[in-house]
């Protein structure tokens, strides 16, 4: 009997080392609003200190788990949007994974008790060998699980109010020709990619005609990006304008005439703080296309 459990005992202390080989963890965190996927990055220290990349892992998934070997690791995550822009990192979190516990030495079986020469009146009865105990392993410790930050897929400072100033030249037609004026914008963003406001412009052309226009407008920011500080510095806008233009030929107001205004516009704008500058582009009728740009102060 003793023979059998040696083996067995052996056995039993392989699947110890091998369950010890590795810890099992798992990395989780909330849904961030806009995102399509994560970015996670490991490092593994080294002995002198220094870091090295060890994993890099991109899921659409909030969660994933997988074993490491004991050493010192530290991780951070980033978020994707659909359009492929990256929010800040987080912050290093360094953690660790302690080495399994030593694998004890097995227990050698006691050689077996010689019974006694047997008197000639009576033998006694054979010795039998008590069977070692084997040894209990510990219960591996429960390994931490690391807690990822959250960061934003897409800046959050967007300006609520934003107002703007600046030139415009306009074409309309042959026989009205260029003009060049002002031009002044009122938006309010409503929500993290849409706009609506008030447009008002000033023109006279070339051929004396005074117009002056006023306008609702509703815009799509499909693109808006920020830097590393998760501050904006650039928005791409695309508006549809509608209103009415009273023109005056040689300024007479009792010559004026009104009409419908109707467009499409877009705009780059680059911001800078609370300010921003904007140029811009716009088409429809009565001008066929006028161009200008836009110097404007964005409130949070």
């Amino acid at each position: 009997m003793m023979k059998k459990l040696v083996p067995c005992f052996f056995l039993l202390l392989f699947f110890v080392g091998a369950l010890y080989a590795e810890e099992q963890y798992l990395f989780s965190w909330t849904p961030v609003e806009g995102a399509v996927s994560y970015r996670v990055s490991i490092d593994r220290q080294n002995r002198n200190g220094s870091w090295t990349r060890f994993l890099t892992r991109n899921t659409s998934n909030t969660q994933f788990q997988m074993a490491f070997e004991a050493g010192n690791y530290r991780y951070r995550t980033l978020a994707v949007d659909f359009l492929g822009s990256q929010s800040p990192e987080s912050a290093w979190k360094e953690f660790s994974v302690a080495a399994p516990p030593p694998v004890p030495e097995p227990v050698a079986a006691p050689e077996p008790v010689s019974a006694p020469e047997p008197e000639p009146v009576a033998a006694p009865e054979p010795v039998s060998s008590p069977a070692p105990a084997p040894v209990s392993s510990p219960e591996p410790a429960l390994a931490p699980v690391p807690q990822i930050i959250q960061t934003p897929a897409y800046p959050q400072s967007q300006g609520k109010i934003s107002l703007g100033i600046g030139p415009v030249c306009n074409f309309m037609d042959k026989e009205n020709g260029l003009g060049i004026g002002g031009s002044a914008v009122f938006e309010y963003r409503a929500a993290k990619f849409f706009s609506f406001g008030t447009n008002i412009g000033v023109s006279y052309g070339l051929k004396k005609i005074l117009s002056t226009d006023v306008g609702l407008s509703g815009r799509w920011y499909p693109l808006c990006l920020a830097n590393k500080k998760g501050k904006d510095w650039f928005e791409l806008g695309l508006g549809l304008i509608a209103g009415a233009i009273i023109a005056m030929p040689d300024t007479d107001l009792s010559n004026s005439r009104g009409s419908i205004l109707a467009g499409l516009d877009i705009g780059a704008r680059f911001i800078m703080g609370s300010f921003y500058i904007e140029p811009f582009v716009r088409g429809g009728y009565p001008f066929l296309a006028n161009a200008g740009i836009l110097f404007g102060y964005r409130k949070q």
